[in-house]
């Protein structure tokens, strides 16, 4: 599961590098591990139940980075991006790489 968490933010995150590779761009934003681990936790993403039987890590995903979009640090529409790109990658394999449950923030 790790690596589907990784390949979602790197995906969502994709637009945001792109633009710290361009100088001349002047709204790229860079944020510090302990700030986006800090805007989680005030979310209480840090506090979640997977939907039986572990179903719910994308939905998961989802929502932090949509917090990340709110907060500014990634472009509107990362999240669906995100979102996407895994739907389109499960269809390509033929298999849901992360089944789309929804857990529960507590």
């Amino acid at each position: 599961m790790h690596n589907i968490l990784g390949e979602v933010v790197q995906v969502a995150a994709g637009q945001q590098a792109r633009r710290a590779a361009n100088p001349e761009n002047r709204d790229t934003v860079f944020i510090q591990i302990q700030d986006s681990s800090k805007h989680s936790e005030k979310n209480k993403r840090d506090r979640y139940r997977l939907q039986e039987p572990g179903s719910g890590c994308c939905f998961w995903c989802e929502t932090v980075l949509t917090d990340f979009e709110s907060a500014g640090w990634l472009e509107t529409g990362s999240a669906s991006g995100a979102s996407g790109w895994l739907d389109t990658v499960a269809a390509d394999v033929g298999t849901v790489m992360c089944p789309r449950g929804q857990g529960t923030f507590y």
